[in-house]
Parts: C-alpha cells; sequence; structure tokens
C-alpha cells in the first residue's frame, strides 16, 4: 500500500452487520514456529471493520510486543483499549480457536464477548459501531512498517482453519455442506 502498510487479507462478502444484529463468529489461527515479531509495527491478524470506507475498524486482534491482543478502537468510547488475550508462549507454535459473540449497535446496548480455546478472555458492553454496517476481514495486516527496519526482511505468516459466522451458536458447529 501506498500508505506504509502491507496486507494480505480476506474480506467477509455478502450479508454485513447492520445496526441491531446479533452474531457468532468462529476461527482458528496458528503462527508457525520461528515466528518473529516485528513490533514497532503494528500487526493485525484480524479485524471487525465499518463501512463507508471512511470508517474505522472497532474490533482488531493483533500482535503488539507479544502475544494475541483485541484493540477496541477509539471511536466507540473516546479512546483507545488494548486488552491482551493470549502469551507469546500460547500463541505461537499452536493452534487457538477463537469466538467472538458480538451484538451490533450504535447504542449501549451491544456487547463484544470473546472466547479462546473455550475460556473466556474478555468483554465489552457498550457501543459496537458507529458507521452504516460492520464486515469481517482476516489474513496478515502490517502497517506502520518504517516503524521497524526488521519489518522490511521478515516475512509473516499465519495460518486460519474453520471460519463460520452464524446467527446462533448452534449454526456454528453445524456440518458444511457436501
Amino acid at each position: 500500500c501506498k500508505n506504509d502498510r502491507e496486507r494480505s487479507e480476506l474480506i467477509q462478502r455478502g450479508k454485513t452487520q447492520k445496526e441491531g444484529d446479533e452474531y457468532w463468529y468462529r476461527w482458528s489461527i496458528y503462527l508457525p514456529e520461528g515466528h518473529q515479531n516485528i513490533y514497532r509495527t503494528k500487526l493485525a491478524y484480524g479485524q471487525f471493520h465499518q463501512s463507508p470506507g471512511d470508517c474505522q475498524p472497532v474490533f482488531m486482534f493483533q500482535e503488539y510486543g507479544g502475544g494475541y491482543w483485541l484493540q477496541i478502537d477509539a471511536p466507540l468510547q473516546g479512546f483507545e483499549d488494548d486488552r491482551k488475550l493470549l502469551e507469546p508462549k500460547d500463541f505461537i507454535g499452536k493452534w487457538n480457536d477463537i469466538v467472538v459473540h458480538a451484538r451490533w449497535t450504535k447504542k449501549g446496548n451491544g456487547w463484544f464477548r470473546v472466547r479462546i480455546n473455550g475460556d473466556e478472555k474478555t468483554f465489552y458492553d457498550g457501543k459496537t459501531m458507529n458507521c452504516k454496517e460492520v464486515y469481517f476481514k482476516y489474513g496478515v495486516y502490517r502497517s506502520f512498517i518504517s516503524r521497524s527496519s526488521k519489518s522490511k526482511t521478515v516475512t509473516t505468516a499465519a495460518y486460519f482453519d474453520g471460519l463460520v459466522r452464524s446467527k446462533t451458536k448452534k449454526g456454528m458447529f453445524d456440518p458444511l455442506p457436501e
């Protein structure tokens, strides 16, 4: 990208999430042994973004100085809130199963719950969007790459599996169609 970023992401297509929608999301992520943290470069592995295009992401799953973090973005509450989900020893070289339960709303009656490997890791109650719609993106998104000299020489690999979005918790585990 022209603005100090590089990315390889897949974007949710089809029906996006709108005011009042409630959804369950599930995915697994794996970072291989030998993974190199390139902190000061910001590295995101998943984000709940908004549209139209000038709107910011509201929730991002990222790697900072180590481990897996949830960033709750400033448009929701007037400040950025970073919450550690996994230590590096629990994040790198292991598959981790992520489950999110969210109610999307511009009012204060929304929520965003995160479970990892079956354990509730964090929750947020309040406004969960401030634009027209929300959609999910995942992959490797490196921003502010000029902050770290290593980011130009290090390849970042992340593996994803089992991505599902469902209106019900039970629907996340329904068999895939033949």
